[in-house]
């Protein structure tokens, strides 16, 4: 009775394990919230709670859908025709938001980069969920948000810092995807 309950929670572990990578992200995410909430002043943590949100919307404008995009195409079309489309989409939409932002000058540029590099960490996870490897990425994601969060008790002066922090903690990942993407042409 132990022994088959045993295997049907390592049987469960295994189908989800993706979904528990995800959730120990989101785990991470909000630990690092709540550190830079504890670590710094009020007013700090209030405009770069602001920009975070600014940056987050940007990025949703950015992938404008491009995971749903390459879920779609991807097994109508073959890998470099969907890419192809998701690039075209992405530069349309890359020169479209940067246009509206050098017109507006309403915020830094590091928090437009911040959200180029969210919305091509997301369209990566949706590239790499879709061909079945999500867990190497969101072990390599858990591991930034981890030293993320490790750099936060040295980095929380100003809320730029925490905006480089959180953009040199996407670098990594997205480099080493976009390279892969790359390498799979």
């Amino acid at each position: 009775m132990i022994t088959y309950n045993l295997k049907s929670i390592k049987k469960i572990l295994k189908k989800y394990h993706d979904h528990f990578l995800q959730l120990l992200v989101w785990g991470q995410n909000l630990l690092f919230i709540m550190l830079a909430a504890y670590l710094m002043p009020i007013e700090i943590f209030g405009i770069f709670s602001f920009n975070y949100v600014i940056a987050g919307v940007l990025a949703v404008f950015l992938k404008l859908g491009l995971d749903s995009v390459y879920t779609y195409f991807v097994n109508r079309l073959d890998f470099k025709t969907t890419i192809f489309v998701c690039l075209l989409i992405f530069s349309i939409n890359l020169l479209l938001v940067s246009l509206v932002i050098t017109f507006l000058k309403v915020f830094h540029i590091s928090i437009f980069i911040l959200a180029l590099f969210i919305a091509l960490d997301e369209i990566y996870y949706s590239i790499k969920r879709v061909d079945g490897d999500a867990k190497e990425f969101l072990l390599i994601r858990n591991s930034l948000i981890f030293l993320r969060i490790l750099a936060i008790f040295f980095f929380h002066q100003n809320e730029i810092e925490i905006i480089y922090l959180l953009t040199f903690s996407l670098i990594p990942s997205v480099l080493f995807y976009s390279l892969k993407m790359v390498n799979r042409f």
